[in-house]
């Protein structure tokens, strides 16, 4: 079946491109969330996994990890009240101190758990209440003597969002370009600077080479920044 290019690139003009940042990412070892308004600073050169369900930091070596959920509790519960229902159910802290977080109520909280093969790993936990729900955020080690500090750092840092650059974040979105004389992939990416789309992406989108002339009046995509 024929298709028309030039209609069919028309039609896609527009659509959001790569991950919706009103659902988290990251700039540096800070995460945001525009749209539930916080950020926590993860530790440096840890990776981050943004998911649906909660937000992933792996150390390098994957020695330690830090794991940010919404606890499903009910609207009301406390800090307090989580770690006492996580205590009911067989989760005993070893030591536990409410705290006050960027002036949230708080419970922080340390616990061993059972690895594997008789192994031990110790954690350290953080119950913030925010925005009328309970964030928590589990760091995990076999090392706690070498993660714990660093791990309560990161627990530590969460934060409401307040930049208003980061509340107003949108996502990229395709976009269709009409090619002008003398450009190449090269010069639109640096016209566009998205830091996120260079030139090499731009040539896999359009099967141009990044120095190739484009005939003037050809649609190309590019990818407009949204943040």
């Amino acid at each position: 079946m024929a298709v028309n290019r030039d209609e069919f690139l028309r039609a896609i003009d527009g659509i959001i491109f790569g991950n919706n940042p009103r659902e988290g990412f990251t700039e540096g070892p800070r995460f945001y969330h525009p749209e539930l308004q916080f950020q926590i600073d993860f530790p440096a050169n840890w990776h981050v996994e943004n998911t649906r369900e909660a937000v992933f930091a792996v150390e390098p070596q994957q020695a330690a990890q830090l794991q940010l959920t919404i606890a499903k509790v009910p609207n009301g519960t406390t800090a307090e009240d989580y770690a006492q229902a996580l205590a009911s159910r067989g989760m005993r802290p070893q030591n536990v101190q409410q705290v006050r977080i960027h002036g949230y109520n708080a419970v922080l909280a340390t616990y061993v758990l059972a690895g594997q093969q008789g192994s031990t790993l110790a954690a350290v936990a953080g119950f913030i209440e925010y925005r009328n729900q309970i964030l928590q955020i589990v760091g995990v080690t076999p090392d706690f003597r070498r993660f714990g500090a660093l791990m309560e750092d990161s627990i530590r840092s969460f934060d409401q969002l307040s930049d208003a650059r980061i509340l107003r974040a949108q996502p990229d979105r395709l976009k269709i370009y009409t090619a002008q004389e003398g450009d190449t992939l090269t010069r639109v990416a640096q016209r566009t600077n998205n830091p996120r789309v260079a030139a090499d992406e731009l040539a896999i989108l359009n099967r141009l080479a990044i120095d190739q002339p484009i005939t003037p009046g050809r649609l190309i995509k590019i990818v407009e920044k949204g943040y």
